[in-house]
Formats: structure tokens, C-alpha cells, sequence
């Protein structure tokens, strides 16, 4: 998703930080130059297939994939250990169940393929494909060149801050079922080789292990 706003600023969503809630503001306030996604006219990024042909998976736009420069952009990240879980919780919830979610064919983008369904075996499993951080990797790659960045844990005082619109309520839009959220625990162990794997994403957009605390057992 990549968003023309009437002042000449450019929405880029990275991939679980409240694309959808933003969206619905910028609608909703008539802040869009136009309400569809800027086309593509580079490559599409990944962790998303050129060959992409669910109707349901709209790619994740960056400035190279729009042709836009990128001090014109804006875009939002969240903590590595959270993106975690909510892309997991958000998988989850698309599958219904469990037992549908281990059923259900790996799709086109590889966020959002399956594999198996308990969290901390699922996140084993993308420090096993992704040992440079898969949050990194996405981050570095969505936000290369990018000069605003805002954190979700501040969404609507970083969006109001950057749109100059004070008292700005943002609405919870594609949430996660909140029943597997609350499974997304980390054991300890787990916790520190994924906050090893993702020191950049920590570092860069300054994150501390005490953010998280609550979701390490």
C-alpha cells in the first residue's frame, strides 16, 4: 500500500504497523489525493511475489516500487518482538482455527505463509530462514532512505504530530483476534535470540526489552 496525500506526502504501510487505521483516517479527514494505491512501477519488494494473483494480498509498496523520492515518505514500524506476534495472531485469526491454519496451503507472500501453528515453533522457524532478523530485513527494506518514521506505540501522536492535526483518534481497524495474541508468549530463551537476531531494527528505531516484558515468560 502506498498513499498520495493532497500535500504531496506519501504513505508507505509496512507490513503489520496500522496501515488500515491509517488509511481510514486519511479517508475519512480527505487528506488522500486519491483513495486507490499508487501503482507499482519497479519491482515489488520483497517478502511479496511479482507473481502475486490473490485478489485479498495487495503488495506492500517502498519508495523504489513507486518511484517516489523518499523524503517525501512517511511510515510506521513496531516492536520486533510485537510485529512477531501479531503477525502470528493475525495469521491465526484469517485461519479460524488451529486446525484449519495447519490445513490451509502456504499463500503467495512469505509473512503469511504457514507453517506450524504453535507461536514459539512458528517463530523458530523464521529465525531458521531468516537468521539476519526477519523484522530487520522487512524494516531495512520499507523504510531504506525514509527520513519519518513513527512507532505504533505512538500512533496517533506520531501521525498527529506529522499531519500537523492535534487530538487525532485513530480507529482499530484488521485487528487480531485478541484469544491468540494472548498465546503469543515468548519463553525467555526464545526471546533473546530473537532480540539478537533483530539488534539492528532494535537499535535503529530505538526499542528496549523492557517494552515487552509482559510477553516473556
Amino acid at each position: 500500500m502506498a498513499l498520495q496525500l493532497s500535500n504531496g506526502l506519501v504513505f508507505l504501510h509496512v507490513p503489520k504497523t496500522g496501515g488500515q487505521s491509517i488509511r481510514s483516517v486519511l479517508q475519512s479527514m480527505n487528506l488522500l489525493a486519491s483513495e486507490d494505491d499508487m501503482p507499482f512501477i519497479g519491482e515489488v519488494e520483497w517478502p511479496f511475489r511479482n507473481d502475486t494473483t490473490d485478489p485479498n494480498i495487495i503488495p506492500h509498496a517502498t519508495c523504489r516500487g513507486v518511484g517516489v523520492d523518499p523524503d517525501c515518505c512517511f511510515a510506521f514500524v513496531r516492536h520486533p518482538l510485537n510485529w512477531y506476534r501479531s503477525q502470528w495472531a493475525f495469521t491465526m485469526t484469517k485461519r479460524g482455527s488451529l486446525e484449519s491454519f495447519l490445513a490451509t496451503p502456504p499463500g503467495p507472500d512469505e509473512i503469511d505463509s504457514i507453517g506450524v501453528g504453535d507461536f514459539a515453533d512458528w517463530v523458530e522457524m523464521r529465525l531458521q530462514v531468516y537468521p539476519e532478523g526477519m523484522v530487520s530485513k522487512l524494516y531495512s527494506t520499507y523504510t531504506e532512505g525514509i527520513g519519518l518514521v513513527g512507532k505504533l506505540e505512538r500512533l496517533s501522536q506520531d501521525l498527529a504530530c506529522l499531519l500537523g492535526i492535534p487530538n487525532l483518534q485513530l480507529p482499530r481497524v484488521n485487528s487480531s483476534d485478541p484469544q491468540f495474541l494472548s498465546q503469543a508468549v515468548y519463553p525467555r530463551q526464545l526471546a533473546d535470540r530473537v532480540l539478537a537476531a533483530e539488534q539492528w531494527a532494535m537499535h535503529q528505531f530505538g526499542y528496549e526489552v523492557s517494552e515487552v516484558e509482559e510477553f516473556i515468560l
